[in-house]
């Protein structure tokens, strides 16, 4: 009897080893949050940039300006582009990636009254420049109303307008209603996309009523205060 209560609690035990083992093999793998931005929450810097496109001065680059603009202000548009530097990223595959989202804060609104701003993937390179309200450098290509490459090569459609500078499907819409408010953007498919095609060329946020004569400004990656920068925020499954 002895006998057979120990070989009982020898097969349990094995029994409940056996269960440990299988339920550890079926837990998810850890899922990790990065962020990509200027901003000083996130794992790595020194990869945004950004500007806004002025309708207005179709010649001008303004990547170094610390408020960056969307929206109608009565004579011209304004379009800001934002985009990350992925070439240290830790991931391989875009099915490592669970979601991202692109983080915007508003500073005022100088001609007070809401928009409703759209996020779209731009589609074609650019760069983000560093002029302060200035016509662009050739020398760098500097991005503008016209040109992605100022004085070489010319957006499709002006103010990265056709959807061959951007895509036609929007991350979806935020509603800029009050000063000093962070927005978010769900850009998680296109953040998988940007993977799969090699593609990192960020987004254009448009009013979606340009017609509306209100603009907001933004804190841009260049703000004197870092905790006011953008950034994308990106969760995903490590491939170890």
């Amino acid at each position: 009897m002895k006998n057979l209560t120990k070989r009982t609690i020898w097969v349990l035990g094995m029994a409940a080893i056996a269960g440990l083992v299988a339920a550890t093999e079926t837990l998810p793998a850890t899922q990790l949050v990065k962020r990509w931005g200027e901003n000083s929450n996130c794992n790595y810097i020194s990869v945004t940039e950004d500007t806004y496109l002025d309708q207005g001065v179709p010649n001008y680059n303004m990547g170094m300006e610390e408020l960056i603009r969307v929206g109608d202000d009565g004579s011209r548009i304004d379009r800001t582009l934002i985009k990350f530097d992925f070439s240290d990223i830790p991931i391989t595959s875009s099915n490592q990636i669970v979601s991202a989202y692109l983080k915007v804060k508003t500073y005022d609104n100088p001609d007070a009254g809401n928009i409703t701003v759209d996020a779209f993937r731009v589609l074609k390179p650019w760069n983000g420049g560093g002029t302060f309200y200035g016509t662009a450098s050739d020398a760098d290509n500097e991005a503008t109303w016209t040109y992605q490459y100022y004085d070489e090569t010319q957006w499709t459609g002006a103010g990265c307008d056709n959807s061959a500078d951007r895509s036609t499907s929007s991350d979806g819409t935020q509603t800029f209603s009050a000063n000093n408010t962070w927005y978010t953007w769900d850009v998680t498919n296109s953040v998988k996309t940007m993977f799969s095609n090699s593609q990192y060329y960020g987004w254009i946020l448009k009013c979606q009523s340009e017609a509306t004569t209100k603009y907001w400004r933004i804190y841009s990656a260049n703000n004197a205060t870092s905790a006011n920068r953008p950034y994308l925020e990106i969760t995903y499954t490590p491939t170890n």
